[in-house]
């Protein structure tokens, strides 16, 4: 394994970086829990509407960029 010293601002940037994609998936997390919540209530004019506005593929696309941004930072603290 590669060692890695990293400075106090190398620390504070990934701390910044980690606590904004924190909040994206909040998000995400959110808009999830809103379509689910559709679902069990059986409200399904606000469902379709979700479902077709094209939201649960945005809510995948965002996923898979918090992904790759949470791997190159981990890459970036402790690369291989």
């Amino acid at each position: 394994m590669k060692t890695v010293k990293l400075t106090n601002d190398d620390l504070m940037k990934y701390v910044v970086e980690l606590t904004n994609l924190s909040q994206q998936a909040k998000v995400l997390k959110r808009l999830a829990e809103t379509v689910e919540y559709a679902r069990v209530t059986g409200d399904d004019f606000s469902l379709k509407y979700q479902i077709n506005s094209g939201l649960l593929g945005e809510i995948g696309d965002s996923l898979k960029i918090l992904e790759k941004d949470i791997q190159r930072i981990s890459n970036e603290i402790c690369p291989d």
